[in-house]
């Protein structure tokens, strides 16, 4: 008797779980949402991914949305033997102290101690012991280097949970309109020559921020008449 195929639920969860280390390591935000939204996608189809490999092989989990030779590859390994190399190594990096050296001023032997004095593996651990009063009584951190960690953590663990907080669906994808318009307000932004070069993150952040303005949003909904309106009255040649 063949043993039952792993669930597409289970699948989703290795890659969710790449996502997350890929994200703690400061990795291409493109490339970690790729793996979040090939796990929605796995979630919300109607074929049992393990069926379908085993069928029509790695060419057959291309039909999901979002799937291209690399994560249908990762997928199909997934299937094969229950787990993940990518996810093995990436976990392996992850040494207690690897996180909290991602904060200034914190070098190896400060984490070290860190991890060793408070117990601290991870920035939410840093953060307790910041409110808690115990990253204070640290010897050798003064008053404007714990302030300045405090800062940090706030900034990078704030950032983490707005993704965690609306999680990728299917649905969330933008629509053409929204693309258009946030693509128009920056042409005109540059134009008038209020931006100069902008980091991956920091686009994604603007484009999230005028995606949600008001009068973006109004923008969008003439843009979308226009379009109605070009359809059902089509320029006579």
């Amino acid at each position: 008797m063949n043993a039952p195929a792993i669930a597409n639920d289970t699948v989703a969860r290795v890659l969710e779980r790449v996502a997350d280390l890929l994200e703690a390591q400061d990795a291409n935000p493109f490339r970690v949402r790729s793996y979040r939204l090939a796990a929605a996608h796995l979630r919300d189809w109607h074929e049992v991914a393990a069926a379908v490999y085993r069928r029509e092989g790695v060419d057959g989990l291309r039909r999901i949305d979002g799937v291209g030779e690399s994560l249908s590859g990762a997928i199909a390994e997934i299937v094969e033997t229950g787990g993940l190399g990518l996810l093995d190594r990436l976990e392996a990096e992850q040494a207690p102290e690897s996180q909290l050296q991602r904060l200034p001023g914190i070098g190896p032997k400060l984490a070290h101690r860190l991890h060793d004095e408070l117990g601290a593996t991870s920035l939410e651990d840093l953060e307790q012991a910041a409110h808690d009063g115990r990253l204070a009584r640290v010897e050798g951190l003064g008053e404007k280097k714990v302030e300045t960690i405090k800062a940090a953590i706030a900034g990078m663990l704030g950032a983490r949970r707005y993704h965690r907080a609306a999680p990728v669906r299917v649905a969330d994808r933008p629509d053409v309109e929204t693309l258009l318009a946030v693509d128009a307000e920056y042409r005109e932004r540059a134009a008038r020559g209020e931006l100069t070069r902008i980091a991956p993150r920091a686009f994604q952040s603007q484009a999230r921020t005028l995606a949600a303005d008001s009068s973006l949003r109004a923008r969008r909904l003439g843009l979308h008449g226009a379009l109605l309106k070009h359809e059902a009255c089509p320029r006579s040649r």
